[in-house]
């Protein structure tokens, strides 16, 4: 039997279970794009990261402040900032472009 697999964008690497884990990357803007070609359920929960990421992937990308559990098989696009930001700072689209950012591939592993 086949189950459906997500795939996630999320603002930050997270390992949410025990398991076996795989994160690749740095990814190119056409590998993430290829990437979420085919859909995707957004975890982003700020307004200014949604926007950037939108214009990096050319889709659309809605502001969705969930929890997400990865499951065997999820795999989550990650928008990782390349440094920590000061507590309770939050960032407009250009100081997250000047903050710098790498694109990467959670998956956990079946």
């Amino acid at each position: 039997m086949e189950t459906d697999v997500a795939l996630y964008l999320l603002n930050s690497p997270v390992i949410s279970d025990f398991g076996h884990w795989s994160y690749q990357g740095p990814l190119t803007v056409a590998e993430a794009r290829e990437i979420v070609a085919e859909g995707f359920v957004s975890a982003i929960g700020h307004l200014s990261t949604a926007n950037l990421l939108s214009r990096i992937l050319g889709r659309q990308v809605p502001v969705n402040r969930i929890p997400v559990v990865l499951e065997p098989g999820d795999r989550a696009l990650v928008f990782q900032l390349e440094r920590r930001l000061p507590e309770g700072r939050i960032l407009g689209e250009a100081e997250l472009l000047r903050a710098g950012f790498r694109l990467g591939l959670l998956e956990r592993l079946p």
